[in-house]
């Protein structure tokens, strides 16, 4: 067992809330960007396994031919990128909703139609946190009511509750952790707050714990969370990928797009029109990854 796992879960506790009233107001901007870019680096030094995954992914994203000197700049600003979206959420308790609000530009919400479900489904591009927090906030002064998240389980319990705290500060405040072990009760959460019109948001292009789909995308195959795709077809929401992408000013942007069609068809199954959606949600993905590579960080294998 570990130093910290032999400190009882209370102090654990003490100390991340200390932590959390201490360290946000410190991170401003610039010190995020510093950290970031140290903490890339020494990522790299190390030769972390993720770091060597990440760089495969983006091969494949920008061409087996890429040049080794393109591939490597993009792999340190997709570096770069995913630390400092660590980083910056722990700012998150000090900009508060409003801050995080101004510091993400939101297109698409008028594809969300009012009165009718939607589920979103995203890639791990940009400051995710940052938009999906901001974009619960515009759903519930659209709709009433945010933004239902999605997201596993921590081991740890006080790193979930330190998460959830940091989330909520930013407008994240409804979420609901999946639970492996209890895939039918978390899918009947889901299912509910969609038949009462609601809009749930979950990543898929990593970290599932239900069903996955392989799908092309970028000339492989890809694994994507196919459970949501198929939630949608049940409940007839609108599915709706999203994705999020940082210009050279700095300013993070969250894109919104048209709703996915699933079939509805007596001759295919319901397994070939979700495949069907998912490839064109893929397709969506592969648009706004091949604009913006060094949005995209995702280091686990996905590609098969």
């Amino acid at each position: 067992m570990s130093g910290l796992g032999r400190v009882p879960r209370s102090a654990r506790a003490r100390v991340a809330a200390v932590v959390l009233a201490v360290v946000p107001p410190l991170l401003t901007e610039p010190v995020v960007a510093v950290l970031a870019a140290a903490t890339a680096t020494a990522m790299r030094v190390l030769r972390r396994p993720g770091v060597a995954l990440a760089r495969e992914n983006l091969r494949v994203v920008l061409g087996a031919d890429v040049p080794p000197r393109r591939l490597e700049r993009v792999l340190r600003e997709s570096l770069r990128q995913y630390y400092a979206h660590w980083w910056s959420m722990l700012r998150m308790p000090a900009l508060g909703v409003a801050g995080v609000s101004r510091a993400v530009t939101i297109s698409g919400l008028d594809h969300l139609v009012p009165g009718r479900a939607a589920l979103l489904v995203g890639a791990h591009m940009g400051r995710y946190e940052w938009s999906t927090a901001a974009l619960s906030t515009a759903v519930r002064d659209r709709t009433g009511r945010p933004l239902l998240g999605v997201a596993r389980l921590f081991d740890s319990p006080v790193t979930e509750a330190a998460i959830s705290t940091v989330r909520a500060a930013g407008g994240n405040d409804d979420m609901h952790w999946i639970d492996p072990a209890a895939r039918a009760r978390s899918a009947g959460v889901l299912v509910r707050r969609l038949a009462e019109g609601g809009v749930v948001g979950v990543m898929i292009d990593r970290f599932s714990v239900g069903a996955t789909a392989e799908v092309p995308m970028f000339g492989r195959r890809v694994v994507l969370a196919a459970s949501p795709v198929a939630m949608a077809a049940r409940t007839g929401a609108a599915l709706h990928p999203m994705t999020c992408w940082i210009d050279d000013d700095g300013q993070v942007h969250f894109d919104v797009h048209p709703s996915v069609e699933v079939l509805h068809s007596s001759v295919l199954g319901e397994e070939e029109r979700c495949r069907a959606a998912l490839e064109a949600v893929a397709a969506a993905f592969e648009k706004e990854i091949g604009a913006h590579p060094e949005a995209w960080h995702v280091t686990s294998e996905i590609f098969r």
